[in-house]
């Protein structure tokens, strides 16, 4: 239970972080004046968008949050928080 607490905390983080950045990077003068920032949040955003479709397709919270990505699931939604920080 504290895992599958830990991941949605990370997540929520991570869901707002993202929703902040998508707005930004998704103008294209945006990703004009910063290329390599938006190439990061665009890498960045494949692998959140792939996360956020796994657990669409299979909504059940003990697979989406502790079995999901081989039970990495924590360590992949820290990296993407730290991958939207950098952004």
């Amino acid at each position: 239970m504290n895992t599958i607490s830990d991941v949605i905390d990370l997540w929520m983080i991570v869901q707002r972080k993202w929703m902040y950045l998508e707005s930004i990077f998704g103008n294209d003068d945006i990703k004009q004046q910063l290329p390599e920032e938006a190439k990061k949040f665009s890498k960045t955003d494949k692998a959140y968008s792939q996360i956020m479709s796994n657990t669409h397709s299979s909504p059940i919270v003990l697979n989406a949050c502790v079995k999901a990505d081989g039970g990495k699931r924590f360590d992949d939604i820290k990296n993407i928080s730290n991958e939207l920080d950098k952004c």
